[in-house]
Formats: structure tokens, C-alpha cells, sequence
């Protein structure tokens, strides 16, 4: 891509060519680097948004373990003493 416009008759000087090539290899590294930023800013927006939802899970399932009601394993003794002597005596009238 030529940047320096001279009319079909005059002829380009080498050094018209290297500022040319100068011009272009500087708009071709800003243009990179502006791609970069727009990427690395994305990649930001995306890892803020998983530590987001992260984050939100980790409280739901916090939440949703604190919902469910604790087993009733603990018998009272005397629970326990009624049911043998229940079975003792359906055994012993049999």
C-alpha cells in the first residue's frame, strides 16, 4: 500500500519507500496491539464473570445443604427398651 501519493511522472526516492514501509509497519503494530487489548480485555470480562458464577454456586449449594433437615438417628432409651420388651412379649405368646 503506497502512502506517499507523487504524480505518474516523478519516480520514488528510496527514502520515500522506507518511510512508506516505516508508516505501514507502524499501523500494523498499533493495529496488533489494539487486538490485543480488546482480547485480553475480554479474556478479563470472561473470568470475572466464571468467578461470578463460581461464587454463586458455591452459596447455593451452601444454602441448599442447609435446607435439608438432619436425619432423627438419636432413639431415647426408653424407645428403645419399649420396642424389645413388645417383641420379648409377641416371642414369649406365641
Amino acid at each position: 500500500m503506497r502512502l506517499l501519493h507523487n504524480s505518474p511522472g516523478d519516480r520514488c526516492t528510496a527514502e520515500d519507500e522506507d518511510v512508506d514501509m516505516q508508516i505501514e509497519g507502524q499501523q500494523v503494530e498499533r493495529n496488533q496491539s489494539q487486538q490485543e487489548k480488546a482480547a485480553l480485555a475480554k479474556l478479563d470480562r470472561i473470568m470475572m464473570d466464571q468467578g461470578k458464577r463460581a461464587d454463586d454456586l458455591e452459596r447455593d449449594a451452601a444454602e441448599a445443604e442447609s435446607k435439608v433437615p438432619e436425619p432423627q438417628h438419636q432413639l431415647s432409651l426408653s424407645s428403645v427398651m419399649a420396642c424389645e420388651n413388645s417383641v420379648w412379649n409377641s416371642l414369649c405368646s406365641m
